[in-house]
């Protein structure tokens, strides 16, 4: 994926004020600054070859908008859209402290991201099946086969 086509897709996410209010809440101001003041311009200094600004205030900046995703994605429902702007700010993420801070603390969080989405779904339907297999199993719990309600009725009377 191309950098155009990441900013695009955060761009798109962040042109939709509901959708942005209900899963960012008053933390999107927070995603939006690290994204234009931080990120963007850092990503610029690099590719005209400058050195980018060097600041512990903006690593933790950058790493609280990855602490607030990982919440948002173990919390929150997950729609196609919600699971590919986090996806993509995730790899973004990645692809900026790869070339700026290079913590690895950072990184093992964006690719928790990326991971918990990738397995979403399936935990999804794990979910459904397992819900299908609960009821079946309480259905067939109070179900006795009619032998052994014969049984005993049988055995009283041979006595």
């Amino acid at each position: 994926m191309t950098m155009d086509q990441v900013f695009k897709i955060i761009n798109n996410f962040f042109s939709e004020n509901m959708l942005v209010n209900s899963i960012l809440g008053n933390r999107q101001n927070n995603f939006k600054n690290v994204y234009n003041n931080i990120i963007k311009t850092d990503i610029g200094l690099l590719n005209n070859d400058q050195k980018f600004k060097d600041s512990e205030d903006n690593y933790k900046k950058v790493y609280d908008t990855i602490n607030d995703s990982r919440n948002i994605i173990i919390e929150s429902p997950i729609s196609p859209k919600v699971e590919e702007f986090f996806k993509v700010w995730s790899e973004l993420i990645i692809n900026w402290n790869n070339n700026t801070f290079q913590k690895n603390e950072l990184n093992v969080d964006a690719i928790f991201i990326i991971r918990m989405i990738d397995q979403h779904y399936t935990i999804v339907e794990s979910i459904e099946v397992l819900k299908v297999l609960n009821k079946r199993f309480k259905n067939t719990k109070n179900w006795n086969p009619p032998a052994f309600e014969i049984a005993p009725h049988y055995l009283k009377y041979l006595d």
